[in-house]
């Protein structure tokens, strides 16, 4: 549960976003474009959820992966799937 404590709501510094992935992820990190809940709260917001991907992680994994390919490629199935996603 510790983990749920470590994220900010600051935007990244310049030094946060140098690095391996830091031209990749630069773009998106400073959206004005917020999410409803923060991550804090998304347990309590769906303990149900939160529990069940605890309990089954990997079925969760597989299910969640297939979803979001199919929702920015619809209807692609698994064609876009890349191992660890390049």
């Amino acid at each position: 549960m510790a983990c749920l404590f470590c994220f900010s709501k600051d935007n990244l510094s310049q030094d946060e976003i140098k690095g391996k992935y830091g031209s990749a992820l630069g773009p998106y990190a400073n959206q004005a474009d917020k999410y409803d809940i923060t991550m804090c709260q998304a347990p309590c917001r769906e303990p149900l959820c939160c529990c069940a991907s605890m309990a089954c992680f990997c079925p969760v994994q597989i299910y969640m992966r297939h979803k979001v390919l199919n929702h920015v490629t619809p209807d692609s199935g698994w064609s876009n799937y890349i191992c660890c996603q390049g």
